[in-house]
């Protein structure tokens, strides 16, 4: 049977190509943590949102595009798995930051660590040169899709 014309167009489209390479990644980090597997997508968007020095819980709302008290429903889930835990803010005491658990800082090292391997390898694959163009462009590209991005 003949492809369809759809189907070429959609196999060499950037939104097939970034969810395949998102798959790809999906599946390296469920297999580094039992964790990973468990982890709603919401949830592990959130992780990827919060700053090591801690994030507030209206800024993290922000970031992901939802309610403020949403957010703050996923700090809890967080909270109850021992991955973030929240501090008082010493800028202002009526806030609180969000702040990794050791826990927590272990799961975003071995994140860092997968992504500079990764990269390691693909800098095997088609030069360190070509990575540094691919990050920068991919950096502009996430610039003008999401200025407001972290």
């Amino acid at each position: 049977m003949a492809a369809d014309p759809l189907d070429s167009r959609r196999s060499a489209s950037l939104g097939r190509l970034i969810a395949r390479i998102n798959m790809a990644i999906s599946a390296d980090l469920a297999a580094l943590s039992d964790l990973d597997r468990t982890l709603s997508p919401a949830q592990k968007q959130a992780l990827i949102q919060v700053e090591v020095a801690g994030s507030r819980v209206t800024d993290l709302a922000n970031r992901l595009g939802i309610s403020k008290q949403a957010a703050s429903k996923l700090v809890q889930e967080l909270e109850a798995r021992g991955i973030v835990e929240r501090r008082p803010d010493p800028t202002d005491r009526r806030s609180s930051l969000i702040v990794f658990t050791r826990a927590g800082l272990t799961i975003v090292e071995d994140t860092v660590a997968y992504f500079e391997k990764l990269e390691q390898a693909l800098a095997s694959v088609i030069g360190s040169e070509r990575l540094c163009e691919l990050k920068r462009s991919l950096s502009d590209v996430a610039g003008a899709i999401d200025p407001e991005g972290f």
